[in-house]
Order: C-alpha cells, then structure tokens, then sequence
C-alpha cells in the first residue's frame, strides 16, 4: 500500500495546554504537497473562556516577525472569518478520511510528536472520541519528523559545530534540534524565527521533511517520546566540538 505523510502540528493554551488550533500538509514520499488544512477548535475558541486565554496565554501573547501578537493574530482571524472554525470531531473525521481518500496508509509526521500526539489525544477524549490517531487501525502510523531530522541531518560534525559556532546551544550546552534551528541551517538564514502558529510551523516542517527524505538513510519511524530517548540525539551531543 503506498503511503503518504501528514505532516501535522498543533497549537495550545491555557494550564490544560488545549488544543485549538490544528494544521498540517499532506505529501507523497518525496515531500510533494497533495494538500493542506488548517482550522482552529470550535470548542475552544467559540468560548469566553478560550478567547481570554488566546488573548492572555504566555505563548500566543509572544510576538510575530511583523511585531504584532501571535493573540492578536488570532483573533482578529476569527473575527474577520478568515481563518475557518471546525468542531474537534469534524478535524478527526477529516484526518482519518485521508486513508480512504488516497487509498493509502497514513503516516502522522509531527515534530516532536511527543508534544503533539498527547495533546490531540488529550482533547480527544475530552470530546469522548478516544484517540485523536486510531493506533489500532493498521491504515496509521505515527513518526516523529524531529528524530528522523537529528538521525539524516543533525547527527554529524558538521552540523555540531554550526550549532556551537553559532550559539544554537541549550543552557546546559546541549546542541538544539528544534525546527527553528533545523531549519535555520538548511537555509542559512541565522535569523529565522518560527511563526508558532499551526499552518506556517507544517510549511517549514515540510521543507525539513524534504531534506531529510534527500538523505536517503532509512530511518525506523518512532512513536511519540521525548527527544532524550532518540539514539541519534545522543550521539550529537557527543561531536560537540
């Protein structure tokens, strides 16, 4: 059965971390764009309480390139309809008709899915669906775009010693393999700064799903855990220079 991938990321507010809003981009194997789709929650943002937290929340209240608020952003796009609203389970029934709809099975491709998947889950329940990603239906499969970054971009010398040079380090010196820095080194822009809003965080995913799929290094898709459990990642940090 050919495959295609979703690459997904979501964005959350609030001390739960809900989920509201839900982009992502559907390629073939070599990263070519079928489709894509964005939509915020409508359980969430058609509340009191969800507008408060868009326009209070510590992340949606951090600035865009443009020097507007990502809350601003926000909600002036539901205000204005451009940006649409679906109901948690209408966004589901979406994804999981992907399988039928290319006759495919559908791989979950997040960056850091371990921050993504539980959080679709979470929300998920919450609504009484379950899971957000149907794990015992054969037809799915989830894989983690950050470890197959580190393991066919990031995991070499060369890559070490930009970061280092560069400043791309965590306070406690470990080299950052975020998408931010990821692709900051593929285009060399040294500046780039993620938008963090759904749709525009799956572009610059796809474009580093592109350039790890070049690589041609197989690479066994993982599931959902914290990057400090990726082999790869460990290995990085040990070319530091």
């Amino acid at each position: 059965m050919r495959k295609v991938f979703v690459v997904l990321d979501v964005e959350t507010i609030g001390d739960a971390r809900k989920v509201f809003d839900v982009g992502w981009i559907v390629c073939d194997s070599k990263g070519r764009e079928l489709e894509r789709f964005n939509a915020c929650v409508a359980e969430v943002v058609n509340t009191p309480w969800g507008k408060r937290e868009i326009a209070a929340d510590a992340f949606t209240r951090r600035k865009l390139a443009d020097g507007t608020r990502k809350s601003d952003w926000y909600l002036d796009s539901l205000a204005n309809g451009t940006l649409p609203v679906w109901s948690f389970g209408a966004i589901r029934s979406k994804f999981i008709d992907l399988a039928d709809k290319y006759h495919a099975h559908v791989v979950l491709t997040a960056y850091n899915s371990a921050f993504d998947v539980p959080a679709l889950d979470a929300s998920a329940e919450v609504y009484g669906l379950g899971e957000f990603l149907p794990k015992r239906d054969k037809r799915f499969s989830e894989c983690d775009l950050m470890h197959v970054a580190i393991a066919t971009i990031c995991n070499n010398r060369k890559y070490a010693g930009w970061a280092t040079a560069n400043g791309f380090v965590t306070e406690r010196g470990s080299i950052r393999t975020n998408a931010e820095t990821v692709f900051a080194y593929l285009t060399g822009n040294l500046g780039f700064e993620e938008r963090h809003t759904a749709l525009a965080d799956c572009e610059i995913e796809r474009e580093i799903f592109v350039a790890a799929r070049k690589r041609k290094r197989k690479v066994t898709p993982s599931r959902a855990i914290p990057v400090g459990g990726c082999k790869e990642w460990r290995e990085l940090q040990s070319k530091r220079p």
